[in-house]
């Protein structure tokens, strides 16, 4: 019986095509510009912790966060490392994208305004420690 129905739905999902398909609805990945955006906002929330910023975040957002620091970062010896403190991460970020004298803004991600999405394809393809 269970084989009958198996057959039966197949057949009626090559029958329909792209009207089958259509109505399935995958999830869409998040944005590079969103998950850095999240990631931000946790190194934010986690403050001067003394934990690696890959314990204290996690290490999704932690090598996310890194991923930006990398981009937006010139420095010669990066502190743009997920095991250092998300709080020295987030400095580097500020310091480099807005200067040091702006206000750390939890939702706002300093630099992000003036980044196209070639540059977030970038980002995302950086590697991260």
């Amino acid at each position: 019986m269970a084989s009958r129905v198996l057959v039966a739905g197949l057949t009626l999902s090559f029958a329909l095509g792209g009207a089958a398909a259509a109505a399935i609805s995958v999830p869409k990945k998040p944005s590079a510009q969103s998950l850095t955006t999240r990631a931000w906002s946790a190194a934010i929330a986690v403050g001067d912790s003394d934990k690696s910023c890959a314990k204290a975040t996690g290490l999704a957002p932690a090598r996310t966060l890194v991923r930006y620091c990398r981009y937006v970062s010139a420095a010669t010896h990066p502190p743009c490392n997920s095991q250092n403190s998300c709080a020295l991460i987030a400095d580097e970020i500020q310091r480099t994208t807005v200067g040091n004298d702006a206000p750390l803004n939890p939702h706002k991600l300093p630099g992000s305004d003036w980044l196209k999405p070639s540059d977030w394809r970038t980002i995302e393809r950086l590697r991260a420690y």
